[in-house]
Parts: C-alpha cells; sequence; structure tokens
C-alpha cells in the first residue's frame, strides 16, 4: 500500500513533503511550451467531451495524451539510492494520481501552465467556435471523427453520398424530427428484404 505525503505540485515539479523515510523524492516534470499550451487549449475547445472528462477527473492516460498532459517524459528522482523508479517514487506518483482526480488542474500546474489562465482562454475560444459553427476548424474535426467512428462500408457511403448529392443532410433543425432525419440514413444501409419489410 502506498504511503501518504503530502504533495507540493510546483511548475516543473510533483514533490512529496514530510516522507517518512529521509530521502528527498520527486517527479522533474517536462514544461508545455507556449505552442503546447495553446494546442492544450484547442483541443479541450474543440472536443466538448474530452474537456467534460478531463476538467472532471474523469480523463484516461489517452485523453491526457490527446490534451497534451500527462506522465510522458515525467522522470523520477529519489535520494534512497534504489534503483528507480523506486518505491518512494512510485508512492508519490500514484499519490498525485489521487490528488489530481480531485483536482485535474494539477496536471497543468505541474506542466507549468497557469490553470485559470488557461481555463479563460478555453473559456474564449469554446464560445467562439460554438458562436461560429461553420468554424472551419471545427467542421474538420467533426468530419474526422465521424470517419473513424464508421462502421458502414465505403460502398455504402458512396451510395448515400450519390443519392442526397453530396451536402451534408439536416440534423434536427427544428424544421424536421430527428425520426425525419434518420430515415434515409437507415434507408441506405437496409437491405431490399427489409425495405420490403419496412414498406
Amino acid at each position: 500500500m502506498a504511503e501518504s505525503y503530502e504533495l507540493k505540485i510546483m511548475p516543473g515539479r510533483v514533490q512529496a513533503i514530510g516522507n517518512k523515510s529521509d530521502a528527498e523524492t520527486y517527479w522533474d516534470v517536462p514544461l508545455l511550451s507556449d505552442e503546447k499550451k495553446k494546442q492544450v487549449i484547442r483541443e479541450l475547445a474543440e472536443d466538448p467531451l474530452l474537456a467534460g472528462r478531463f476538467l472532471s477527473g474523469a480523463a484516461t492516460e489517452s485523453d491526457r495524451t490527446c490534451a497534451g498532459v500527462g506522465e510522458s517524459g515525467w522522470r523520477p528522482v529519489c535520494t534512497c539510492g534504489m534503483r528507480m523508479p523506486c518505491r518512494h517514487a512510485q508512492s508519490v506518483l500514484f499519490q498525485f494520481r489521487a490528488e489530481a482526480k480531485r483536482n485535474p488542474l494539477h496536471w497543468l500546474e505541474a506542466a507549468g501552465v497557469d490553470a485559470e489562465a488557461l481555463k479563460e482562454e478555453y473559456m474564449k475560444l469554446r464560445a467562439d467556435i460554438v458562436r461560429n459553427r461553420s468554424n472551419a476548424m471545427l467542421e474538420q474535426r467533426a468530419k474526422e471523427r465521424a470517419a473513424e467512428g464508421v462502421k458502414s462500408s465505403p460502398e455504402d457511403l458512396l451510395v448515400y453520398r450519390l443519392q442526397y448529392g453530396f451536402r451534408e443532410p439536416d440534423f434536427w433543425n427544428r424544421d424536421m424530427s430527428i425520426a425525419e432525419w434518420l430515415h434515409p440514413l437507415m434507408k441506405a444501409v437496409m437491405t431490399e428484404g427489409e425495405q420490403e419489410l419496412n414498406r
């Protein structure tokens, strides 16, 4: 079981304070460049689900990597003389992860990011994206995500796109119900037999 330390989280370091051994134990954390900080803001603003998981403390390691923060490049340091990462270093990392679930901004603080300033920038960019739905960056991201999630064959997609003239379908814009919008999608992927049953 991991020992419990008081953690000191500062730009570039997560350190144990008052550990029972005489060893000085900490993790060196790579600082994010200005460009990487902008990338974190973009990633969170463009992907509300990722932002929600991150800010609620439910982000996975993959989410943190996608957002540009995580443990990649972290280096353990301990004066106990044991092979790294020693049990002291592992304990510090374990406690950091537990505290970061309660306050996910610790990931940013350790990487040298002013968390409050980042939240402000994130909120501004997110508001701009919401105001300007035709934002090319957002559209491109949505298309990439849709392409990743598609399970239909390329032929099915081509049939659908030819049938609807290469335009994007309307989506629940209050002029039509969700059922009306889904009907042509369902029809495009149904077999002939299934279409006969639904007539």
